[in-house]
Protein backbone atom coordinates (compact mmCIF):
# COMPACT_ATOMS: atom_id res chain seq x y z
CA UNK A 1 0.00 0.00 0.00
CA UNK A 2 2.98 2.24 0.66
CA UNK A 3 4.43 1.91 -2.43
CA UNK A 4 1.16 2.81 -4.13
CA UNK A 5 0.63 6.03 -2.45
CA UNK A 6 4.17 7.09 -1.84
CA UNK A 7 3.71 8.75 -5.94
CA UNK A 8 1.08 10.92 -4.64
CA UNK A 9 2.79 11.87 -1.41
CA UNK A 10 5.70 13.16 -3.46
CA UNK A 11 3.66 15.06 -6.27
CA UNK A 12 2.74 17.44 -3.26
CA UNK A 13 6.37 17.84 -1.73
CA UNK A 14 8.07 18.42 -5.04
CA UNK A 15 7.10 19.68 -9.13
CA UNK A 16 9.91 18.54 -10.30
CA UNK A 17 9.13 14.55 -12.25
CA UNK A 18 12.52 13.46 -12.64
CA UNK A 19 13.35 13.55 -8.97
CA UNK A 20 10.30 11.54 -8.55
CA UNK A 21 10.46 9.09 -10.45
CA UNK A 22 14.43 8.17 -8.73
CA UNK A 23 12.91 8.22 -5.73
CA UNK A 24 9.82 6.12 -6.46
CA UNK A 25 12.04 3.52 -8.45
CA UNK A 26 14.86 3.39 -5.45
CA UNK A 27 12.12 3.05 -3.07
CA UNK A 28 10.12 0.03 -4.96
CA UNK A 29 13.03 -1.88 -5.80
CA UNK A 30 14.46 -1.63 -2.23
CA UNK A 31 11.26 -3.55 -0.43
CA UNK A 32 11.06 -5.82 -3.25
CA UNK A 33 14.94 -7.06 -2.73
CA UNK A 34 13.90 -7.20 1.10
CA UNK A 35 11.01 -9.22 0.23
CA UNK A 36 13.22 -11.75 -1.72
CA UNK A 37 15.63 -11.94 0.90
CA UNK A 38 12.98 -12.72 3.25
CA UNK A 39 11.58 -15.17 0.49
CA UNK A 40 14.91 -17.36 0.52
CA UNK A 41 15.42 -16.97 4.20
CA UNK A 42 12.21 -18.56 5.31
CA UNK A 43 13.50 -21.78 3.57
CA UNK A 44 17.53 -22.00 3.74
CA UNK A 45 16.80 -25.55 3.07
CA UNK A 46 16.10 -26.97 0.01
CA UNK A 47 18.07 -28.30 -3.61
CA UNK A 48 18.75 -24.53 -4.85
CA UNK A 49 22.20 -22.97 -5.60
CA UNK A 50 21.91 -20.81 -2.93
CA UNK A 51 20.61 -22.79 -0.37
CA UNK A 52 22.58 -24.35 2.16
CA UNK A 53 24.18 -27.25 2.09
CA UNK A 54 23.30 -29.76 4.94
CA UNK A 55 24.53 -33.45 3.57
CA UNK A 56 28.27 -31.65 2.97
CA UNK A 57 28.00 -29.55 5.72
CA UNK A 58 27.52 -33.03 8.38
CA UNK A 59 30.05 -34.71 6.70
CA UNK A 60 32.56 -31.94 7.42
CA UNK A 61 31.52 -31.82 11.29
CA UNK A 62 31.41 -35.65 11.69
CA UNK A 63 35.53 -35.41 10.41
CA UNK A 64 35.85 -33.34 13.73
CA UNK A 65 33.64 -34.99 16.14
Amino acid sequence: MWVFTLPFALLYQSDELFSIIVIIFFGTYGFFGLEFVSIEMDDPFGSDANDIEMIKLSSVSLKYI
